[in-house]
């Protein structure tokens, strides 16, 4: 029996998914106000200075949100195919996979349904660490 048959890619994707949806529709809101092209035309600049210094933050939000949802979309894709899935006992991590062999062997060595899971390999971004680390 083959041991992906046992993982539930869509019970993941969930969480991702309700987040990866509020960025869409925050860059469809943004860019409905403002677009990335507004700076470019001579009339941008007889705004008045108050709107040219809120147009920064929100083309900035908008920029995030576009990417925030393409790397969330992302990680759903590769969820709903499999991708990425390691026991959780084999402590998965960010872009490097299992960090316990043994574990991941060990846990290969039970069977297939009694395994828990984790897509944390395939995960690309902390949106949280991202907007509130200190640099």
């Amino acid at each position: 029996m083959k041991h992906g048959v046992h993982i539930h890619g869509l019970t993941f994707m969930r969480k991702r998914a309700i987040f990866g949806s509020i960025y869409i529709l925050a860059y469809l809101l943004l860019s409905a106000l403002v677009s990335f092209n507004d700076a470019l035309d001579d009339k941008f600049y007889t705004n008045p200075l108050w709107y040219r210094l809120l147009y920064m933050p929100l083309v900035f939000t908008l920029f995030r949100c576009r990417f925030y949802s393409a790397w969330l979309l992302a990680e759903c894709m590769c969820m709903s195919a499999g991708f990425g899935a390691y026991p959780l006992a084999s402590k998965p991590k960010p872009g490097q996979g299992p960090t316990d062999l043994v574990a991941l062997k060990h846990a290969y060595e039970q069977a297939p349904n009694t395994i828990a899971y984790d897509f944390e390999t395939i995960h690309n971004i902390d949106e949280w660490k991202c907007e509130s680390a200190f640099t």
